[in-house]
């Protein structure tokens, strides 16, 4: 379990917004960790998809804006968006 104010942020890694299960629960683990005062960044590989304007506000949505996820990868390293200091969640592997 990740403690409350903890330092660092948590990164949520979205392949996609595609309506799907993984997807809904992810967003919903997203704004449960940010009402629990946690820092999280929503990674969203590839961008758009129906669950787009289901996205809670609070998490700081950063599109990797790749056309397809495993192209995505190098760019969290390149944007600096995983260091020790961030944790990361990902719901499924990309393809």
């Amino acid at each position: 379990m990740i403690p409350v104010g903890s330092n660092g942020r948590l990164a949520l890694f979205l392949p996609t917004l595609d309506d799907g299960g993984a997807e809904r629960v992810m967003l919903q683990l997203a704004a449960s960790f940010c009402a629990r005062g946690s820092a999280v960044d929503l990674l969203v590989a590839v961008p758009g998809g129906p669950l787009e304007a289901q996205v809670p506000p609070e998490p700081r949505v950063v599109s990797l804006s790749a056309s397809r996820t495993i192209l995505a990868l190098p760019k969290t390293k390149q944007k600096q968006l995983i260091t020790e200091r961030r944790k990361l969640l990902a719901a499924r592997s990309p393809r």
